[in-house]
């Protein structure tokens, strides 16, 4: 039967475990190291996939050596839930110090982070010798998420808002409950017994659901904060028209007058429930849209430019490396 490494646990195990959620390891050992030197942890660490698109890491360790490893991460959800010690990581610009661990020296800290990518990033994490962290994480691919079928309710449309958002971010205290439930699964060590692997999966399923709901609760304190619920809606309303692309070649006074509000108005609200102009959404959204274009549809960089809302395919270039660190002709490339 499966089960999770165990004891000492060296580079190639870990490279090994980790090539299942992302595609570059990263952490280098000297030459001359003994053996102990050269484990990176002891304790139990593994990657599991639980369903297409659904992946659980889980480790049990402590940290054998001063270490700080790389890996690239690919496009999806990841949740990171620590009940205990400490973990230090960075996906892309964000870093995120998380663990009950931590002392009051370094500023409050959370147990548990979502982060959303929708293009692949390095991720860092730091390690220090004796170090323990006792850790869940969950990695969603947008296949799962949309086999889910989960739909409806101004909360799927703040989730929704946050899957669509590169480098999305939501750090929370998690329940008693959930943290009962994560160490329920790292207590786990048989991983190819259906049964189990059923197991594991309905409690990942509710670590999922909290999430979300702590998502959504993120969006509606952002958005709530002094707006009448007549505009919170209103401004659900408008954000998926934008998301439609009917609203491309209008300015924001159009936009206003068709939804009823002034320009200003809109402007203030908006800002304050996503944290950007109108027209800076709308460009993000127009961005998507050919970035999907060249991806998926072969377009031409001078047609995905025009989808975009650029006249110069230079300046339209220049603003997708700035937003996604690809150029057009890379991404079409990759058709």
């Amino acid at each position: 039967m499966a089960r999770a490494v165990t004891s000492l646990l060296y580079e190639q195990d870990l490279k090994r475990q980790l090539g299942l959620i992302s595609s570059e390891v990263d952490a280098p050992v000297p030459a001359s190291a003994t053996d102990e030197a050269r484990a990176a942890v002891r304790g139990r660490f593994s990657v599991l996939p639980l369903r297409d698109g659904l992946y659980l890491h889980m480790s049990d360790t402590v940290q054998v050596r001063d270490h700080v490893s790389s890996r690239i991460l690919h496009e999806g959800l990841k949740l990171a839930l620590v009940i205990d010690g400490q973990v230090d990581m960075t996906y892309g610009p964000h870093r995120f110090l998380l663990g009950p661990g931590w002392g009051a020296e370094q500023g409050p800290s959370a147990q548990a982070a979502a982060v959303n990518l929708r293009q692949s990033v390095l991720c860092v994490r730091r390690g220090r010798a004796g170090r323990k962290a006792r850790a869940i994480s969950l990695t969603l691919e947008p296949s799962w998420i949309g086999d889910a079928s989960i739909s409806g309710g101004d909360d799927w449309s703040t989730v929704r808002h946050f899957l669509e958002t590169h480098l999305a971010t939501c750090v929370w205290q998690p329940s008693g409950r959930i943290c009962a439930l994560a160490g329920q699964m790292l207590c786990t060590n048989v991983y190819d017994d259906p049964m189990q692997r059923l197991y594991l999966e309905s409690r990942a399923i509710e670590i999922v659901s909290e999430a979300f709901q702590q998502i959504a609760g993120t969006g509606r304190a952002v958005a709530h904060e002094g707006m009448p619920v007549r505009e919170q809606r209103r401004l659900l309303s408008i954000r998926e028209w934008l998301d439609s692309g009917e609203a491309d070649q209008l300015s924001v006074s159009e936009i206003a007058r068709r939804f009823g509000m002034s320009a200003s108005t809109l402007q203030r609200y908006f800002r304050q429930a996503y944290g950007q102009t109108v027209f800076e959404y709308l460009r993000r959204c127009r961005m998507a849209r050919a970035r999907k274009a060249l991806e998926n549809e072969s377009v031409s960089v001078a047609q995905a430019a025009t989808i975009a809302g650029y006249a110069s395919p230079t300046n339209f270039a220049t603003a997708m490396r700035r937003l996604y660190g690809l150029s057009p002709a890379r991404m079409r490339s990759r058709v």
